[in-house]
C-alpha cells in the first residue's frame, strides 16, 4: 500500500477543515456531545483484535441505539450537517 504523499495543500486544506469544524461546534454550541461521540468511538477498539477505535465506527442503528451509545445520533447528525455547512 503507497504511503500518502502529504504536501504543503493539503496541510493548508487539513487546517481549514479544523477551523471550520471548531467553528461549527461553536456556532452550535455541542463541544460535549461531539467529544462524547469520539469517546464512544474510540472505545470500540479491541486490544486482541487490533480492530476499531476511533474511525467513525458508531453510524448504524444497531450501534447508536445501543444502551450506552444513548444520545449519540444528535452528534451524528450534527457530523452530517457539518458536511453541508459550506466547506469549499
Amino acid at each position: 500500500m503507497a504511503i500518502p504523499v502529504v504536501d504543503s495543500e493539503y496541510l493548508k486544506q487539513i487546517e481549514k477543515a479544523r477551523r471550520d469544524l471548531r467553528a461549527f461546534i461553536a456556532n452550535k454550541n455541542c463541544a460535549p456531545i461531539m467529544l462524547r461521540l469520539a469517546w464512544h468511538d474510540a472505545g470500540t477498539y479491541d486490544v486482541n483484535t487490533k480492530t476499531g477505535g476511533p474511525n467513525g465506527s458508531i453510524r448504524t442503528e444497531e450501534e447508536y441505539s445501543h444502551g450506552s451509545n444513548n444520545g449519540l445520533k444528535i452528534a451524528i447528525d450534527f457530523c452530517g450537517n457539518f458536511v453541508s455547512y459550506g466547506l469549499n
